[in-house]
């Protein structure tokens, strides 16, 4: 959070005064999506063989060998925008007499997650077929800051 603003308006008088007061405040919005997506191939090889004659045969009827294998991968996509917005906010306030109001500037952050889903198709090697996945993978997240004004009444620092 930056250094606040804070301006102070007076009132030395024995009576009630409508003061003006400027300040700028900003807002400050920002959003992002993500979506992941894995793909996963295996494979696996069987080979049974017998060669007459050769010791294995005499004590395990043969051989055997498995090969397999796995590969995966994934790659996240998206993307952030981020807005900024200043406004001047002009308010008339009722000091009371022989006291002040002092104006203070707050942040306030608001964070809201919404998932989503989307559908891809995957054209396959052969052109001829086409497999479309829904996938439920997605985040919209969206954080907003703004600055908000609080006056507050204080006895008048002499």
């Amino acid at each position: 959070m930056k250094d606040p603003e804070k301006k102070i308006l007076p009132n030395g008088t024995s009576t009630a005064r409508k003061v003006t007061s400027k300040l700028v405040v900003t807002e400050t919005t920002t959003a992002t999506w993500s979506s992941t997506m894995t793909w996963k191939i295996g494979g696996k090889l069987n080979i049974d063989f017998k060669i007459p004659g050769l010791f294995l045969d005499k004590f395990l009827g043969g051989a055997k060998l498995e090969f397999s294998g796995e590969y995966s991968e994934g790659a996240t996509k998206g993307g952030t925008n981020t807005t900024t917005k200043t406004n001047e906010i002009v308010e008339e306030y009722t000091v009371p007499p022989m006291k002040q109001v002092r104006l203070s500037l707050e942040e306030r952050t608001t964070t809201r997650e919404v998932p989503f889903s989307y559908s891809y198709t995957d054209k396959l090697y052969n052109d001829e077929e086409a497999v479309t996945y829904r996938l439920e993978d997605g985040l919209f997240t969206s954080t907003t800051t703004k600055e908000v004004i609080i006056p507050i009444e204080e006895p008048l620092e002499m």
